[in-house]
């Protein structure tokens, strides 16, 4: 890891070093070459960085009466550009679940075979302040082109035995990649590859440890791109603990086990008192006013999300439902808790919903792991829509996009004997169809009355996802972060313009996924009109506001993955002056779209029509599918371009 996240440097010695001592031998005897050489040879040909070797061992020990793990990170990276220097002479090393730093050191080797060690004194501890989340942090001096640098770092940790991964693939091409998972005998661990990773292969010659091993070679580097899912897609090996050989267990991680630990912690016992508190904050939210099922669910969420604070951090209070209604605080677990119990209160059917980030890790139905469970939500199955508890932006119908048009674990609530226990499925979680995320701009343009101005009036509307910052929370801004925001969303048009309204209707909480929020403006602007000789040029692309453009430089590698489906309606409505005449208005007509089986799934299309000195331009744009393969990536980048291209558009005005 060689990203620099906004650091606080501390102390070393803050974090406990440890001593080596129950390792396996395979760990406790691997070291780097005594005599290091360089592998000009091996490096990858025009490649900025060439990464030679990377090994990383993953050794669970039993020490006492806990299990704990030591991580071993070896790699030798070769620097063959320029551009490569500052992106390697800093390294990150993420002490995520680390106990403490067991043995670290790392070097650098000039192109004539010098070799510089790093002190003690030259690594460091480096703290997120946003993330709260500290590295072990370590710089090389003299690195150029021809260098290598070298580090080897042993972590104690926790051993994350319900499932983790190792990414086998980076953005550099990787000479050869090793990664070895060892184990007690007594422990079985069970493997996936993903996107084309080798299968683990087990080392039958030890009878001491169970000893498994993933070998890659030659691994293509693999970029970030525009509209796509790195971390999903990059080569990896997930590894859970299968079975306890010693104790009989097994399936420690499996979808069942892991239903009846989520049933528990969010439904927990609601005794008498309680019960009495939860039926008096139903009395509050006038429930009684409620259009249907759903309104009930929106004004019970509301009220949640806008009297109580939610607090990323941990602690038992956070959680519990009694202290949560006399604080008015809680975290994202209380979050939960209490969404599910009000629910019950209520006598609301609804299922919890625990899946995975699509664009980081797929939720894999064969192989049960916690890797797929990272975040829960709340499906109601007579109205078919899902609830974010713990997202304060959003509402009843909208969870976090990149959760959806993914599989995940659904767990209901029934009966057994007077007992209330819960049962899991796997189930896929829809995807919102384009119609639930909009955002529309109608246009009317007076260029008539003014000569030389635009007198324009711009109605910007905005749904789902794009009003998620905006709607729920524009009431409660100041001037100052009002102006901001708008700024944001329209200064296209009032920038450089005599603004004369702003207005913002349908703002408010209640109104997220019911009816859009609207941006009404009104400005007199010259900007978007130049002179031309005798001739007006009227730039009307302009008035879309900016458009994304994708450039195809190098050959596309990964699928695309959006966040969400989509539906844009731009009209545009123009008085012309007087005799003028419009040079090129075939200049107005695109239409690109991606058909599959009939259907468009893709598509802008723009089209005009012109009676007497009124002009209309109507634009529609929509993308109903949020992944495809790279087969299709084509067709989705000119659909996409197209908006640029129309953003493009000048009219050439001259007298009849």
């Amino acid at each position: 890891m060689s990203h620099s996240p906004r650091s606080l440097l501390l102390s070393l010695s803050a974090f406990t070093v440890l001593a080596l001592s129950a390792q396996d031998k395979l760990l406790r005897d691997y070291d780097w070459a005594v005599t290091p050489t360089l592998h000009t040879s091996e490096k990858v040909a025009d490649a900025p960085t060439t990464v030679i070797r990377s090994v990383t061992m993953v050794d669970w020990q039993d020490e006492g009466d806990a299990l704990n793990e030591y991580y071993l990170t070896h790699q030798v990276r070769h620097i063959g550009a320029e551009s490569a220097i500052e992106d390697n002479n800093k390294v990150y090393i993420a002490l995520n679940d680390v106990i403490g730093i067991v043995s670290k050191k790392a070097r650098v080797i000039d192109p004539q075979g010098k070799v510089v060690t790093l002190t003690d004194e030259e690594f460091k501890l480096a703290e997120d302040e946003e993330e709260h989340q500290r590295y072990l942090y370590f710089a090389f001096n003299g690195v150029q082109v021809g260098s290598e640098i070298e580090y080897l770092i042993v972590l104690k940790k926790e051993p994350s035995m319900r499932g983790d991964r190792e990414m086998l693939q980076y953005s550099s091409p990787v000479v050869r990649r090793e990664l070895h998972l060892i184990t007690p005998a007594h422990l079985v661990l069970g493997t996936k590859g993903y996107n084309g990773a080798p299968e683990a292969v087990f080392d039958s010659s030890r009878t001491d440890v169970r000893h498994l091993t993933v070998t890659a070679t030659g691994l293509k580097g693999l970029k970030q791109e525009h509209s796509s899912s790195y971390a999903a897609n990059a080569m990896q090996t997930a590894y859970k603990l299968d079975a306890n050989l010693a104790r009989n267990a097994r399936d420690f991680s499996s979808y069942v086990n892991a239903t009846k630990m989520y049933h528990g912690v969010l439904y927990p016992t609601v005794e008498p008192k309680l019960q009495k508190e939860l039926r008096k904050l139903l009395k509050d939210m006038d429930l009684d006013a409620a259009q249907d099922e759903e309104d009930k669910v929106r004004r019970m969420e509301d009220h949640l999300k806008t009297r109580f604070n939610i607090v990323s951090v941990g602690g038992m209070e956070l959680r519990d439902p009694a202290t949560i209604i006399k604080n008015k605080a809680m975290n994202n677990v209380g979050a939960m808790v209490m969404t599910t119990l009000l629910l019950t209160e209520m006598g609301m059917e609804h299922q919890v919903v625990v899946t995975s980030d699509r664009q980081n890790y797929r939720f894999d139905k064969d192989f049960e792991s916690y890797l797929g469970l990272q975040r829960e939500f709340i499906y109601f199955p007579s109205f078919k829509k899902y609830m974010a508890p713990t997202e304060v932006e959003l509402r009843v119908g909208y969870i976090p996009a990149e959760y959806m048009d993914n599989q995940g674990l659904f767990i209901r609530t029934v009966d057994v004997g007077g007992v209330r226990t819960g049962i899991g499925k796997v189930g896929y979680i829809e995807p919102l169809t384009d119609d639930k995320c909009i955002h529309d701009i109608h246009t009317r343009v007076d260029l008539a009355s003014e000569p030389g101005k635009a007198v324009i009036h711009m109605e910007n509307s905005l749904s789902g996802y794009y009003a998620q910052f905006l709607q729920p929370f524009y009431s409660m801004l100041d001037a100052e972060n009002k102006e901001k925001v708008l700024d944001n969303m329209v200064g296209f048009l009032t920038e450089d313009s005599e603004t004369k309204k702003v207005d913002v209707v349908d703002h408010g909480s209640m109104n997220f996924g019911v009816k859009p929020v609207v941006i009404k403006v009104d400005v007199t602007s010259s900007k978007f009109l130049e002179q031309a000789g005798d001739k007006t040029l009227f730039k009307i692309g302009d008035l879309i506001g900016p458009q994304m453009e994708l450039y195809a430089d190098k050959e596309r590698t990964l699928p695309v993955d959006d966040d969400h489906a989509r539906r844009y309606e731009r009209v545009i409505t123009v008085t012309l002056p007087k005799g003028a005449r419009i040079e090129n208005l075939g200049d107005l007509k695109f239409d690109r779209s991606l058909v599959r089986d009939g259907k468009e799934l893709l598509k802008f299309h723009s089209d005009y029509t012109l009676e007497g000195d009124v002009l209309t331009v109507t634009v529609v744009e929509f993308y109903k599918v949020c992944q495809l393969p790279i087969s299709e990536f084509e067709a989705y980048r000119s659909v996409v371009n197209a908006a640029a291209d129309f953003n493009k558009v000048t009219l050439v005005l001259a007298r009849s």
